[in-house]
């Protein structure tokens, strides 16, 4: 469980860096490669998707998703800042990538 969720959040972090197809294009040709077992490295491949979908929650430039939710946003009249997006961002997600982990890990030991 550890494993997934240090994963998931690694590549939510990276999507914040690297958008999150160049990023889940680059984490998911190295988890192919590593010297992991096959239920792990499944393991693995499942974290990456949950850290490059929630992890464009935590800042808009994260995902081409939250660029174009802010600009819609805009042109109805609503504004929000960069700095509030990124607070709500950074205390939500991280409880969303846990969560996701969490049900990750139970149905690898599960199933």
């Amino acid at each position: 469980m550890v494993a997934t969720f240090q994963f998931s959040l690694l590549s939510a972090l990276m999507c914040n860096l690297v958008n999150n197809i160049p990023m889940t294009a680059m984490m998911l040709s190295i988890t192919q490669h590593a010297a992991l077992s096959a239920q792990m490295n499944t393991a693995m491949a499942y974290s990456l998707v949950i850290g490059s979908n929630l992890g464009g929650n935590f800042t808009t430039f994260g995902a081409l998703a939250g660029i174009l939710w802010l600009e819609s946003a805009r042109r109805f009249g609503w504004s929000t800042t960069i700095t509030d997006f990124l607070k709500i961002g950074l205390f939500i997600t991280p409880i969303a990538i846990l969560a996701s982990s969490i049900v990750l890990a139970i149905e690898f030991l599960v199933f």
